[in-house]
């Protein structure tokens, strides 16, 4: 007999080499919890004592006592994963849950979503939280030989930065979170887009300590931090989900001594890809896209593009669907005239 059922803590423990993913860990579980969102942690199984596959649902309180679940970068889903996301948020009386799996968009899983669409209230979502593309490098190949196929000025860029004096340290301290924290506020003044709090941060690395997942990579120029990055390590993949540099220090090339030392580090991790998260879509051409200047400083390190099969909706009640992607377009749109606003006032002061 195979079945699903929620986990007790010490089996969600137990479970956590099963999660795919950082943000299916028990320690990104805890990281949510301690932003006052729910965790529920479901075991599939499957005539054995330990379960065989693992999901983590967040459920997140929205305004006028809605609910929303959300299920992030578990495996490609299939029957049972969406029979119990369903019944999952009739239960806790949510009226969608969001479903973005770390799965490649390829036939397979285009032909399993096209078949699981006739039988569950499934579609496409219109408000995606992650991007449809990352960018992912193979670390299969020796060090030595990705280093010389790196083009010319990226590899200029890297040893300039040795050159000027910029040395990069392994740190993971509070300080150095801190210190990231100061980083990423100048970041979003000059490019006017809204970033976490300093607590989101602080959160982070309190619930992954001692896991040896999360890795804070600081670049130092004359005893001043000028650039910092957060890493996951993760089941052979070093994803490199968060990064602030300062504006002030820019011609230092911090930042690509930055990249390559990243690098260095998921190799003597043993890790075989390194993953920078996202990037704006293929070809990369379009340089009005707001991600067009990061995602062709990532195309210099040899990274390729690696098309996630996407964010996906099981909607459970059609008019509260239908009402929330109103009101987050609606957001969507006041934040942009924020961005603007903000932009304005920044160029003036």
């Amino acid at each position: 007999m195979s079945f699903y059922r929620v986990l007790t803590d010490k089996e969600s423990e137990q479970t956590n080499n099963l999660a795919l993913h950082p943000l299916q860990t028990v320690w990104w579980a805890d990281f949510k919890a301690r932003r006052q969102v729910k965790v529920v942690n479901l075991g599939y199984f499957n005539n054995q004592k330990q379960p065989s596959r693992l999901i983590r649902a967040f459920i997140h309180h929205l305004p006028f006592n809605q609910k929303l679940i959300y299920y992030p970068r578990g495996p490609m889903f299939n029957r049972d994963d969406l029979a119990i996301l369903y019944k999952l948020a009739y239960k806790k009386q949510a009226f969608m849950v969001k479903i973005e799996p770390y799965a490649a968009d390829n036939p397979t899983n285009r032909q399993i979503i096209e078949k699981l669409s006739l039988e569950f209230p499934l579609q496409a979502s219109s408000q995606p939280l992650f991007p449809k593309y990352t960018l992912r490098l193979d670390l299969s190949q020796p060090k030595d030989r990705l280093w010389h196929g790196l083009p010319a000025k990226t590899r200029y860029n890297v040893r300039l930065a040795q050159r000027r004096g910029v040395k990069v340290v392994e740190n993971n301290s509070l300080a150095a979170i801190n210190r990231f924290a100061d980083l990423i506020q100048q970041t979003t003044q000059r490019h006017n887009f809204l970033a976490h709090s300093r607590d989101y941060y602080i959160d982070l690395f309190k619930s992954f300590a001692g896991s040896n997942v999360v890795k804070v990579l600081e670049a130092v120029y004359d005893g001043r931090t000028v650039a910092v990055w957060i890493l996951f390590n993760w089941h052979q993949i070093m994803y490199y989900p968060y990064g602030a540099s300062d504006y002030r220090y820019r011609r230092l090339m911090a930042s690509n001594l930055l990249a390559w030392r990243a690098i260095e580090t998921a190799y003597e991790n043993k890790a075989a890809i390194f993953d920078f998260w996202g990037a704006a879509p293929p070809p990369n051409d379009n340089k009005n896209h707001p991600w067009y200047g990061f995602t062709r400083f990532k195309q210099s390190y040899q990274a390729n593009y690696w098309p996630m099969i996407g964010s996906w909706d099981l909607i459970i009640n059609e008019q509260k669907y239908a009402l929330y992607n109103y009101a987050y377009t609606a957001r969507k749109a006041g934040l942009k005239t924020i961005k603007y606003l903000s932009g304005l006032l920044n160029r003036r002061s």
